[in-house]
């Protein structure tokens, strides 16, 4: 399977709403330090942390959901789409895991499960640049490129400076045959784009 693209690993200001209150404070400073060890590339010990903190609260949707971004990063495919699959057992409108496992159907090639998962991760989170642009992308690899623009112009009303929206974009102009605006678009992707580790 190819490197899943972006996943949305989420710090837990709203954590206590799924907390028990035994539990609440002690498992959101642990889970603020896992994210912190992962951003840091400690991936064992963040894994570790999310799964004492699971242990201790089985029904923490924010903690599965990161358990599963930590084994995404690790590129534990399987491992990944079972902890989202338990997040959203507990909470079906989360909409950072429907994001999330929108990405793991969106790799496997499963576009019908990815547009489904985007599209309810939108419903319940109407400004999340992210699913309109993964969604988008869905609607390229399906060849509709009209959805695709209007899902990728949506996406870059609200992050205007994502370089993947900016390339789809391009990609889905191109494909419409509409030169001057694929062009646009792929100069803004060159703008926004991170540089590689070669510095190429």
């Amino acid at each position: 399977m190819p490197k899943l693209a972006t996943f949305a690993l989420i710090s837990i200001a709203a954590f206590l709403y799924t907390a028990s209150p035994v539990f609440a404070e002690d498992a959101n400073t642990l889970m603020n330090k896992a994210i912190k060890l992962s951003m840091q590339g400690n991936n064992d010990e963040a894994l570790r942390i999310f799964q004492e903190v699971i242990e201790k609260n089985p029904k923490n949707a924010f903690a599965h959901n990161n358990l599963g971004q930590i084994y995404a990063m690790m590129e534990e495919w399987d491992k990944a789409f079972d902890s989202y699959k338990n997040a959203l057992a507990i909470n079906p409108n989360f909409a950072m895991t429907l994001n999330n496992i929108g990405q793991i159907y969106k790799n496997r090639d499963q576009l019908d499960l990815a547009e489904d998962s985007f599209k309810k991760a939108i419903l319940n989170f109407q400004t999340f640049a992210l699913a309109y642009g993964n969604l988008g992308e869905v609607y390229l690899l399906k060849k509709k490129y009209d959805d695709a623009i209007f899902n990728l112009e949506k996406a870059l009303e609200i992050n205007s400076s994502n370089a993947a929206f900016h390339h789809h974009l391009s990609q889905a102009y191109q494909a419409k045959n509409l030169p001057e605006k694929a062009a646009k678009h792929l100069a803004l992707y060159k703008k926004f784009k991170l540089p590689s580790p070669t510095g190429k």
